[in-house]
C-alpha cells in the first residue's frame, strides 16, 4: 500500500509540473501576442496623431482614406 501511495504522488506530482509547464508556455504566448497588439495600436495611434495635425481640410481626408484602406 506504501509504495502505491507513494507511486500515485510521484504521478500525480509529474501530470501537474507538466501541466503546469504547458499553462506557462500557453501564458508566455499570449503574452507575445498582446504585446505585438500593442506595438500595432501605438503605431496606429501615432498614424492617427500625424494625420489629425494637417490644417488642409483635403490632406486631411487624403490622409484619412489612405490610412484606413491600407492594411
Amino acid at each position: 500500500v506504501v509504495d502505491y501511495v507513494k507511486r500515485s504522488h510521484s504521478e500525480l506530482k509529474e501530470v501537474t509540473n507538466t501541466k503546469l509547464k504547458r499553462k506557462e508556455q500557453e501564458a508566455k504566448e499570449f503574452i507575445k501576442e498582446l504585446d505585438a497588439e500593442i506595438k500595432e495600436i501605438k503605431q496606429k495611434k501615432l498614424q492617427l496623431n500625424g494625420i489629425s495635425v494637417t490644417n488642409d481640410c483635403f490632406t486631411f481626408l487624403e490622409n484619412v482614406l489612405s490610412s484606413t484602406i491600407s492594411p
